[in-house]
């Protein structure tokens, strides 16, 4: 159980905002080989990256993605504007 495991309970219940710095650089939620984030992506017509900046998004968790390029800028930009269903959240918060 990671520290984040309790510290973002505790900030939100104390609407304290989480922010993630690098939040895509350990690669759990994005790697291909993730079952459930490709089901999610082909689910929704995103990215995996997409559906791990949606997820943290959808918790109030202020995401601060790298964008190396103007493409991958443009990636990071399609996480918001639409939602993840909660079932698919919940699914995802087993990595938590």
């Amino acid at each position: 159980q990671s520290a984040a495991h309790d510290v973002i309970p505790f900030c939100q219940a104390r609407g304290i905002t989480v922010m993630a710095y690098r939040p895509l650089a350990n690669g759990r939620l994005t790697m291909k080989q993730d079952a459930i984030v490709l089901q999610l992506a082909a689910k929704y017509q995103k990215t995996s990256a997409q559906i791990a900046l949606n997820w943290l998004l959808s918790q109030n968790i202020v995401a601060i993605p790298k964008a190396s390029s103007p493409e991958h800028l443009l990636e990071n930009w399609g996480a918001q504007g639409w939602q993840l269903v909660r079932e698919d959240v919940q699914r995802l918060s087993v990595y938590k």
